[in-house]
């Protein structure tokens, strides 16, 4: 499928995300669009991460949707004809990727505010 290749290129590690967390995205970021694609630098670490258009569309979503139930439900409805269950793999793979590149930051709902 299209969207599983495109959306994310690791599987590995893929940990699990609690509803009631926040996904918080770090202060030391340089974020760059390029020709429909999202380049992260994290600042520290030097670590570098592209996102296709799909990954860019859920790394803008956090905005609205910043947990982890809400992003699956936001690419859900963008990706109706796809699977409910490997869009949320994906989604756990792709935050995971994140967080454990220092790009997000996982934080109870009561502490984000």
């Amino acid at each position: 499928l299209e969207f599983r290749r495109v959306l994310f290129r690791s599987m590995r590690g893929i940990s699990e995300h609690t509803d009631q967390m926040r996904l918080v995205k770090s202060a030391h970021l340089d974020v760059d669009e390029f020709e429909g694609e999202l380049i992260l630098m994290n600042l520290e670490s030097q670590q570098v991460v592209m996102l296709n258009a799909a990954g860019l569309a859920l790394w803008h979503g956090l905005e609205k949707v910043p947990t982890r139930r809400d992003a699956i439900e936001l690419v859900k409805e963008a990706l109706p004809s796809v699977d409910p269950g490997e869009i949320e793999c994906g989604v756990d793979a792709l935050i995971n990727r994140l967080v454990e590149g220092g790009f997000l930051r996982e934080v109870p709902e009561t502490a984000a505010g």
